[in-house]
């Protein structure tokens, strides 16, 4: 279908033929959202009383912009001097006190255009229940994910940042009121925690222990001079300093200046601490 004659169907829809029906499903196949050529369509398939027509005419209604337009395009063309059929009337006497009032058939023309206008009025209302469902739909799974967001930020505790810097120097009583307050938080966080994360937590953390040996004192006395650099910590390194044994205190935090790069300064201030210390 040329240009010019779309145009002037356009403007002259009544002039549409059964042959302009594959041109225009051939437009609508690569412009689906073409109201005009939706519009057209329709009206060729009212015309030619194609089977598709409620179908398309429920299409054209989703896609018209204005429904109004869509109404006035397919029954704009009724015949308004179309000759009704002519009724004779028959005066029956009665024996009854009143005469039974006369009923006025319709015309076959008047009941088609009524079928149609009830068509058209049945998919207008369609298309409008489809947006709304599917508007109420949007509504729906939005406060849900809103709901689902609230709940999530609900469960999770707000942890507030603490002023303590750990690259800085702090006496022992400090470090160790430091170290109760991040036990008390990681306390509330596991508490906060749902079962399920829980038991995913203890399952992937679960150790497999040893059976434990019959108690030898002497394997415990061995035990208890030997020393695992891998496990140095910062109390071990503290015992050291509060039982006055410096030099592995010092090789404690040298340790642990390897181990944590990020405290390499909080360290240094701990071992020239110890120095100062030896020479005094």
């Amino acid at each position: 279908m040329k240009k010019g004659e779309f145009i002037a169907y356009v403007q002259e829809p009544s002039a549409l033929k059964a042959d302009d029906i594959s041109s225009l499903q051939n437009i609508l196949s690569e412009y689906p959202f073409f109201q005009s050529a939706q519009l057209l369509l329709s009206k060729v398939f009212q015309q030619e009383e194609n089977i598709n027509f409620e179908k398309q005419l429920r299409k054209s209604a989703a896609y018209a912009a204005n429904r109004k337009r869509l109404h006035s395009l397919l029954f704009s063309d009724a015949k308004p001097n179309e000759v009704a059929a002519k009724t004779e009337t028959e005066d029956v006497s009665l024996k009854s006190k009143t005469e039974a009032p006369s009923v006025q058939e319709k015309t076959p023309s008047e009941e088609e255009d009524l079928l149609n206008q009830q068509i058209l009025t049945e998919a207008i209302s369609s298309s409008i229940l489809t947006e709304v469902d599917e508007r109420v739909d949007e509504i729906n799974k939005e406060s849900q994910q809103q709901e689902f967001q609230r709940k999530e930020e609900k469960a999770q505790p707000t942890v507030s940042k603490s002023s303590f810097d750990e690259n800085r120097s702090h006496p022992f009583s400090e470090w160790l009121s430091h170290f109760s307050e991040e036990e008390a938080k990681t306390k509330k966080v596991w508490q906060a925690a749902s079962p399920e994360t829980q038991e995913t937590i203890k399952r992937f953390t679960k150790v497999n222990r040893p059976k434990q040996e019959f108690y030898s004192a002497s394997k415990m006395a061995k035990l208890s001079v030997q020393e695992d650099g891998d496990l140095v910590t910062e109390t071990l390194a503290k015992i050291y300093v509060a039982q006055q044994n410096f030099e592995k205190a010092i090789k404690a935090y040298e340790k642990l200046q390897l181990k944590y790069p990020e405290k390499k300064v909080y360290f240094a201030a701990q071992i020239q601490s110890i120095k100062n210390q030896l020479n005094t």
